[in-house]
């Protein structure tokens, strides 16, 4: 436990770090030059991703029993794609030790919940897993007793959201455990709701909706599909987009008028014709244009 209380708030301020200036460097492209070359940036970057997903995925086998999880990675995309869990998420006697000692519980689920917006998509994967553990525990033992605390843990998985919300595999995890998150501490906050409203710029219906869904009782694979859809909904607002679809007019194609406006032909027909009538006919078979 001495070990992991230096070890974990140290890894915490320096991951925070390290995160943050590269959300400002790449999101922002403030101070993008700088005294790197190209091969040490590149190398210093994925130094960094290896860093943090190989620390969460310490933090998880600490918490969590082994074999419990297998994950996939497509290392051609180099994107988390598939996550399986084959046995339910059960704690180790180390990961309850943990979570019932005040000072690491406090790093551990800060360190859980601030990386759910790290700019890594496999490492977010892990840091779902990680928050669901921790969160799971500490709402089960009733320890989240602050309106405060409430607001950080939910605001943390719509930072989340609107950081990788442009990936497809991430966006559906963090629905799904975002949704899990509120259903929880609604239970016990009400004000939890006006922290979402204010959160995602959303009106009253989508949270009379939300909560609908969530107090719907149907079939539960039913229900969850409810439950996350109007979740979506509800903080569409936020959630993030690739930088090719953040400006993104609407097509709206009128019915424009034609360019050539063609006058009607009135209707005839040989059969109006008078037998008298000359219609030009003699000129065409005479040798004589005068005759007719």
């Amino acid at each position: 436990m001495v070990f992991l209380a230096g070890l974990c708030p140290f890894m915490l301020r320096k991951l925070n770090c390290i995160w943050e200036i590269f959300r400002s460097k790449y999101g922002t492209s403030v101070d993008y030059e700088d005294h790197l070359t190209e091969t040490e940036e590149i190398l210093e970057d994925q130094l960094n991703r290896v860093l943090t997903r190989e620390y969460l995925s310490f933090l998880v086998d600490l918490l969590m029993k082994q074999s419990s999880c297998s994950v996939t990675e497509d290392y051609m995309e180099s994107e988390k794609k598939i996550v399986t869990n084959n046995q339910s998420k059960k704690l180790t006697e180390l990961g309850l030790k943990i979570l019932q000692t005040e000072s690491i519980r406090a790093v551990f689920v800060c360190t859980a919940f601030d990386s759910l917006r790290w700019l890594d998509t496999t490492a977010n994967i892990k840091a779902i897993l990680l928050s669901e553990l921790v969160f799971d525990k500490i709402m089960e033992e009733g320890l989240v007793q602050q309106i405060q605390e409430a607001n950080y843990l939910l605001q943390s998985v719509l930072y989340g959201i609107q950081e990788l919300g442009e990936h497809e595999p991430n966006l559906s995890s963090l629905l799904s455990f975002g949704v899990h998150v509120y259903e929880e501490l609604r239970h016990c906050f009400q004000d939890i709701q006006s922290t979402l409203m204010s959160s995602v710029a959303c009106n009253q219906q989508s949270i009379r909706k939300l909560n609908e869904a969530i107090t719907e009782t149907t079939v539960k694979n039913k229900k969850d599909k409810l439950k996350k859809e109007a979740f979506k909904s509800a903080i569409q607002k936020i959630i993030g987009k690739n930088i090719g679809q953040r400006h993104k007019k609407d097509v709206v194609i009128k019915d424009l008028p034609p360019l050539i406006r063609l006058k009607q032909k009135e209707d005839s027909s040989l059969l109006d014709i008078e037998p008298n009538d000359n219609i030009g006919l003699c000129n065409l078979f005479s040798d004589n244009q005068n005759s007719c």
